[in-house]
């Protein structure tokens, strides 16, 4: 320690030193410096002694920063290595948020004050040279002719976004945090340098999910139709985004229409939904490609829906958008019924009709985005992903559009309930709580479709992956929610679902869907964790699942912790009612539970309503669709392209796996893959020949999703057998017999250039009658960094004959 302070010396003054590589490197050994020895006080003491240096080290970064593009400023050169070198030394600040979310607040102030240089240098005696900027010239950073303050002021952007991201991620965002956001921003719109393209997306910032959620989350406890406070936060939100959208209104009478689009798509991902939809749909008419065309229409839709969604909950703290006369200066058709709607929907009980409606209207504009995206015609697939997210997200509003309506039809009050005859009350509160528990049920099938998306589609960014992971939890909680009445009382359970399936059903919702609840809570809150294991009897370890895949792996941000504030609320409520329900006699259990139980759901689906909605940026990324195809053929070579066999014997398979689309820049390399074939004598079609390849999926209807699921849930399964087993064998096979009369065969693949593999499986079909039958099939594939990967099935299996035996 007493060599430190003169050795920071030394390093601080070769950091200023005229000598650009000198500097360059001083700031890069202290930066590194300061975080080993700041990571080290805190494992030693649990304090950081060296707060000040962290300070220090973003003061200098940003200082080199201001030398090295001051003389680009002054004589408008292009100066690529300096840029480059900026870069740099802005991705070394990143790494400091990263290590030290803490100095996010430090950082994006001296960001501040940068763009405020900038500024100052624009506006001064100094004569800047401004070009005219054609859309392509936005993102050619390499050519000559940009100007140099709109690519500085492209980066910082680029660096703020990650800074807010990064400090969301950590739970980092605070209300000083928001404040030197609103600082920056304003600084940009200060100055009449910048292209309405970079106001934009300055603007989108303060719009972002973690600015709105950390917002809303300080703010809505003193939310109510008669606080100022409410109007001045809802008017607030609203005013960003009419600021937003007169950038993108002049954006387009600029004609820079690729930067319009860009635009558009960040408004979409970071929640300005309104935004986008006027950028989508103004753009829809500019296009000349049909496929285009309907993808610019379906993105309107779909912005429109979740716009109306987004703001409908804010008429509930008395604040109208009609009352917004900028309205009429934008012309999105939708504008003026959706203002129209919000003024004559404010309510202040999720039960009234309203909210059903507007749900239901929510669910028709998916659909309608959804049925649009399906009339594009591409030989890759390459809108598979956007028609799976789609189809889940219209399903989920759906299946909430159908709770709501059942809370609402269901008498609650006492007046009601004393004066409904006891027979008649108690069939309509089973009825009531069947249709409720069934939604569980549809819900808990959604959370595994988010699952199977998210591993679905290799090469996915971490930041989509982990919004998709988010999306499934919140899936999950009102999965749970919905299933509350099975999970307080045995004889409720009872009452409530069918003898045939009472059993299983319970297991599910008691057992199956709290384990995946804990599972996915387990790194987030010990707290419930132990309401869940302790008060509803389950147990579970935190690794009995194969690699937890990554769409269950969460760190806390701001999403989340919306997330856990409901699951807290709904875990709370439920040990409660069931404490409520052991001291209830049986005849009191149905009523009383009932109206408690329907009242907490109702809390919950108006908390979880709040909670912003996330698009993933992959959305946005027409790719496609990464997936493989099988060939089979018999193994009989006699008859190797006719697959059939005689009663009574098992079915020989040569198998070839071709992996379809596989981009060559992926950071792992694919080495092995894993196929299941199953078949059931209900598989059966109307065909005399087999045939060794399917048609291409999709071609006559969307993906069959549940036997997707269901199958993809046995080759996990085991794949983790296969792990556990450390084998080394080329290939590996399996094959049995279900309770429902399915039989499966596992083969293995070895991979020639990550493409191709070859293989062999024996099928039981010796029970099969005569008749010809289909063979569906799933595989996946195991990455070099041990990551499971499904691969969707770009073709339908075969079909196989059982012939009857020739006569001699």
């Amino acid at each position: 320690m007493l060599e430190l302070s003169p050795l920071l010396t030394i390093i601080e003054n070769s950091a200023e030193s005229s000598i650009m590589s000198k500097s360059l490197l001083a700031i890069h050994v202290q930066a590194d410096l300061s975080m080993k020895l700041s990571r080290r006080a805190e494992m030693e003491s649990g304090g950081n002694s060296f707060s000040p240096l962290l300070t220090r080290t973003i003061s200098i970064i940003i200082d080199r920063v201001i030398l090295l593009v001051k003389p680009l400023l002054v004589l408008c050169q292009a100066g690529a290595g300096v840029l480059q070198e900026v870069q740099s030394l802005l991705s070394l600040l990143l790494s400091l948020v990263r290590e030290h979310p803490d100095l996010g607040v430090s950082v994006l102030d001296k960001v501040r004050l940068f763009i405020e240089y900038l500024v100052d240098v624009h506006e001064g005696n100094i004569v800047i040279r401004q070009e005219s900027l054609s859309v392509p010239e936005v993102f050619d950073f390499k050519g000559e002719n940009v100007g140099i303050s709109l690519k500085l002021a492209y980066y910082v952007h680029k660096f703020s976004v990650s800074c807010v991201e990064i400090m969301n991620e950590a739970g980092a965002i605070t209300t000083q945090l928001v404040d030197k956001v609103k600082l920056l921003v304003q600084s940009v719109h200060r100055c009449g340098l910048f292209h309405w393209y970079v106001l934009i997306m300055y603007s989108i910032l303060l719009h972002s999910h973690s600015m709105w959620s950390y917002v809303v989350h300080n703010k809505k406890e003193s939310c109510n139709p008669d606080s100022n406070l409410n109007c001045s936060l809802c008017r607030e939100l609203v005013e960003r985004e009419f600021f937003t959208l007169d950038c993108a209104k002049k954006l387009l009478t600029e004609r820079d229409n690729w930067s319009a689009y860009k635009a558009g798509t960040f408004a979409a991902c970071q929640g300005a939904w309104i935004t986008a939809a006027f950028v989508f749909e103004q753009l829809t008419s500019k296009v000349q490609s049909g496929s285009c065309s309907c993808w610019l229409k379906s993105l309107t839709q779909f912005a429109q829906t979740e716009s109306k969604f987004q703001f409908y909950p804010i008429t509930q703290w008395g604040f109208s958008l009609a009352d917004r006369s900028k309205m009429n200066e934008f012309p999105v058709m939708f504008f003026q019924d959706f203002s129209d709607e919000l003024g004559q929907g404010a309510v202040e009980n999720i039960r009234d009709p309203n909210y059903t409606e507007m749900l239901r209207q929510a669910h028709h504009g998916l659909c309608s985005s959804r049925k649009t995206l399906e009339s594009i015609v591409t030989s890759d697939k390459s809108f598979c992903f956007q028609r799976w997210f789609l189809a889940i997200r219209m399903e989920l509003l759906g299946t909430m559009a159908d709770v709501v309506k059942v809370l609402g039809a269901t008498p609650l009050s006492e007046d009601s309930i004393s004066n409904s005859r006891k027979g008649e009350k108690k069939d309509e509160y089973l009825n009531s709580l069947r249709q409720i528990t069934q939604s569980s049920f549809r819900l808990n099938r959604l959370v595994q479709e988010y699952d199977l998306i998210s591993m679905s589609f290799i090469g996915m960014d971490s930041r989509s992956s982990k919004i998709i992971s988010t999306l499934a939890l919140s899936c999950l909680l009102l999965a749970f929610a919905t299933g509350f009445a099975i999970s307080i009382s045995d004889q409720l359970a009872n009452e409530i679902l069918m003898p045939c399936d009472s059993e299983n059903s319970k297991h599910y919702l008691q057992g199956m869907l709290v384990r995946n609840l804990i599972r996915r809570l387990w790194h987030l809150d010990q707290d419930t964790i132990s309401h869940l294991c302790l008060v509803l009897g389950v147990g579970v370890q935190p690794n009995d699942n194969f690699h937890q895949s990554r769409s269950q792996r969460l760190n806390i941000s701001g999403e989340e912790r919306d997330i856990l504030d409901v699951c807290n609320y709904i875990v709370a409520g439920i040990v409660a009612l069931k404490e409520e329900a052991n001291r209830k006699k049986n005849e009191e259990i149905l009523s009383q539970v009932t109206k408690d139980g329907f009242q907490l759901l109702l809390n919950t689906i108006t908390k979880w309503m709040r909670i912003p909605f996330q698009v993933p940026t992959y959305f946005f990324k027409i790719r496609p669709c990464i997936g493989s195809e099988l060939f089979v053929f018999n193994a009989d070579t006699r008859n190797s392209n006719q697959l059939s066999v005689l009663p009574g014997f098992n079915l020989s398979l040569n198998l070839c796996l071709q992996l379809r689309n596989l981009p060559p820049d992926l950071p792992f390399i694919v080495t092995r893959s894993y196929c299941v074939l199953y078949s059931s004598m209900s598989f059966q079609e109307c065909k005399e020949k087999g045939e060794t390849k399917g048609q291409f999926l999709w071609e006559n209807g969307p993906l069959d999703t549940d036997n997707l699921i269901q199958m993809n849930e046995k080759l996990f399964h085991h794949v983790t057998e296969c792990t556990k087993k450390t084998s080394n064998s080329k290939r590996g096979r399996e094959k049995d017999i279900d309770s429902d009369e399915i039989i499966t065969g596992f083969v293995c693949f070895d991979l020639i250039d990550a493409r191709k593999g070859f293989s062999n499986c024996l099928l039981d079909v010796s029970h099969f009658p005569v008749g010809s039958y289909r063979i569906k099939w799933q595989s996946c594939c195991i990455d070099s960094q041990g990551s499971y990967w499904s691969l969707l099935p770009l073709n339908t299996g075969p079909v196989f004959t059982v012939q009857k035996p020739t006569a001699v």
